[in-house]
């Protein structure tokens, strides 16, 4: 089943404001249900294509991949401040940003040139 995004999670993903999103749905530019009066569910796929970039953020479990840790540590590290998140989903689904992740493991990194010397 494919996934279905509110205007504001698809605003988020492009990292745009919801008015664009929602201007780009009634010019035609993005394929999206309709559900009443200017409200809208966007295919995430269809987004994708649409714009034909790559998903901005990064699901937990790419996070963990990408850092070769838990999901659980992960989560502490989120609840610590120590990486950034940002909610997306009305399911409370965190995602990542680029940025952040970079800075993480960049962090990690001068962390440890210390401990090798």
């Amino acid at each position: 089943m494919k996934r279905l995004l509110t205007v504001k999670e698809a605003a988020v993903w492009l990292k745009v404001k919801p008015p664009t999103v929602r201007a780009a749905i009634e010019s035609g530019r993005i394929k999206a249900v309709a559900l009443g009066a200017r409200e809208y569910r966007v295919v995430e796929d269809e987004l994708f294509k649409t714009f034909e970039t790559k998903k901005p953020l990064r699901t937990r479990a790419e996070v963990c991949e990408a850092l070769s840790i838990h999901p659980e540590t992960l989560k502490r590290y989120t609840r610590e401040g120590r990486i950034g998140s940002v909610e997306v989903t009305s399911w409370r689904s965190l995602r990542y940003r680029e940025e952040d992740v970079n800075a993480f493991i960049e962090s990690l990194n001068e962390a440890t040139r210390g401990i090798d010397k």
